[in-house]
């Protein structure tokens, strides 16, 4: 009879347990980089150095490269800046999807929603995901982008003219 642990196992079903659980999160996670569009933006927009600005842990949002969106709720951290946006995914999801830096100049349009929370709808240039960052940090992107030198400036709020 083999030898087992109190609660059954033998320790080398414990160890391939433990394996096959940590191949298939990293087969996930590479899945979920891939069918999100980050690891495209990733190549196109790699963070180089720690972006500055105001930063929204535990964020949640969403990417949608093909028809259906990958959310990461709660699993955000967004830093919006006057360079850019950056975005992050929390350490034990980011296998496949590092950090990201978009500058500003990159953004096409920003989009506020305001149904049953608020949102903002991030559009690129060029081809790429749409990201959707709801909440807090959705509010301090749309706040940036209005602020940022890619913001049209026939947008931009006009002094009222005084007669």
């Amino acid at each position: 009879m083999p030898v087992s642990e109190p609660h059954g196992l033998p320790p080398y079903e414990v160890v391939l347990f433990a394996l096959a659980f940590a191949a298939l999160w990293l087969i996930v996670c590479a899945l979920l980089a891939r069918l999100s569009g980050w690891r495209a933006l990733a190549q196109r927009f790699p963070a180089r150095d720690q972006l500055g600005g105001e930063t929204f842990r535990f964020a949640s949002g969403s990417l949608t490269a093909l028809v259906l969106p990958v959310n990461y709720s709660s699993s955000l951290t967004v830093t919006v800046g006057p360079e850019g946006l950056g975005l992050a995914v929390m350490l034990p999801f980011r296998f496949q999807a590092p950090p990201l830096c978009i500058p500003w100049r990159e953004v096409a349009s920003v989009e506020g929603r305001s149904f049953l929370g608020f949102a903002a709808i991030v559009r690129l240039k060029g081809s790429g995901p749409v990201v959707k960052l709801t909440g807090r940090a959705g509010q301090g992107v749309a706040r940036a982008w209005e602020a940022s030198p890619g913001f049209p400036s026939s947008r931009r709020e006009q002094p009222p003219r005084g007669r």
